[in-house]
């Protein structure tokens, strides 16, 4: 399938199984939880997209991404 992100064919997370987690920068300190979605060798980090209002619908109306 085509991806404007280019991954490996053997990859564990091609375009058809993207699998949602948690993940933390290294480089912010003090680390913050942060949702994303593996992609290749990549993640894409859904408060960046949720921030830049791509996010449509209710529950995206409401500021799903704060701390607990």
């Amino acid at each position: 399938m085509a991806s404007w992100i280019e991954y490996s064919a053997d990859t564990e997370f091609p375009i058809q199984n993207l699998p949602y987690g948690i993940f933390h920068l290294k480089t912010e300190s003090p680390s913050v939880a942060r949702a994303g979605v593996a992609i290749g060798e990549w993640i894409l980090d859904l408060s960046v997209i949720q921030k830049a209002g791509l996010f449509h619908g209710k529950v995206a109306q409401t500021d799903c991404f704060s701390k607990v």
